[in-house]
């Protein structure tokens, strides 16, 4: 898969999230979860927020900000972005995390996505075994 390739499944994946599903997948629940004014409010994991609800997640962009200037993701970003900031994994893992998770159906993934991600998969699962 090219980088191209790559990009558009990212932006498949990252659309057909469901906000409040990937919010359970980071380790978050209803009661470190709130919804407000259409947003979802967590404490930021990034920084180690536990007094305020800094991490922003507008489920209408299926996007996140941390409204502490400080820290790193301050700046705007999809939710594959954060998955990877939250894990410390590439991109590739973050997308092969949410494939395993959600499967091609959910995420709404053609045919041919379907078949690179589940090479990609593979992929990444044997990378450990040959280092």
């Amino acid at each position: 898969m090219n980088d191209r390739e790559f990009s558009a499944v990212c932006a498949r994946i990252n659309s057909s999230l469901d906000v409040k599903e990937f919010i359970r997948l980071l380790g978050y629940y209803p009661e470190k979860a709130i919804r407000a004014g259409g947003l979802w409010r967590l404490f930021c994991p990034i920084h180690g927020d536990t007094l305020f609800r800094t991490l922003v997640v507008n489920p209408r962009r299926n996007t996140y900000h941390c409204e502490y200037s400080l820290c790193s993701i301050h700046q705007p970003g999809d939710l594959v972005d954060l998955l990877t900031k939250v894990r410390g994994c590439t991109r590739e893992e973050a997308v092969a995390e949410l494939y395993e998770r959600f499967g091609a159906d959910q995420l709404r993934l053609s045919a041919t996505q379907d078949a690179n991600l589940r090479d990609l998969t593979e992929l990444l699962r044997q990378a450990p075994a040959e280092q």
